[in-house]
């Protein structure tokens, strides 16, 4: 495990058995699809999401994610600081699927609520790619623009702080999927 100024990672989060499994039960067990109407759009009011987004409770998977919710706590103490809810049953997971077929993308966008009551902290992302990929690197911008490679492996989880504007290239060979948990806290931190 290492630790960045905007984020924290670590490797071999779950394993290739786990990461098959996890895919083969989201996909049989989704709750929804994400609509354009949920996501980032760009000046032209198009979305800049170019994947399928499946969508699927928290408590249906936490089994599958080991000891998510204390890796979680421990990347917000030891390297965030934020004061954060704890995973709920009910919170919403979202399922990525980035086809090269259509060039799946996700453009530069941040993440956040439209709570009046809650902010959201953290953006957790894991790779659950089962096949190899080309393109689709993650970047984040926080004055300059960089590469998170971790983010290449399978089974690695990364967490980061919300407001940081963030995106993915498009795929240019391959499919990749991620899944993505989100940490919200009060309004203040």
């Amino acid at each position: 495990m290492q630790e960045k100024i905007d984020y924290f990672f670590h490797e071999s989060f779950l394993n290739k058995d786990e990461i098959k499994h996890l895919n083969t039960y989201i996909e049989s067990n989704y709750v929804d699809v994400e609509r354009s109407t949920h996501q980032a759009l760009n000046k032209e009011g198009e979305s800049k999401k170019k994947t399928k987004t499946l969508i699927i409770n928290y408590g249906q998977i936490k089994d599958k994610l080991k000891n998510i919710q204390s890796l979680i706590n421990h990347a917000n103490q030891n390297y965030f600081g934020y004061k954060i809810y704890p995973q709920n049953d009910f919170d919403k997971c979202l399922y990525n699927i980035y086809e090269s077929k259509n060039k799946g993308e996700y453009d530069w966008h941040t993440d956040s609520s439209r709570s009046n009551i809650y902010d959201m902290k953290l953006t957790i992302l894991i790779n659950l790619s089962n096949q190899n990929f080309e393109g689709g690197d993650f970047n984040i911008f926080n004055g300059t623009e960089y590469t998170v490679n971790n983010l290449r492996f399978p089974g690695t989880i990364v967490i980061f702080k919300s407001f940081l504007n963030h995106r993915v290239l498009p795929i240019t060979k391959g499919q990749r999927k991620s899944l993505t948990l989100f940490c919200n806290g009060p309004m203040l931190r």
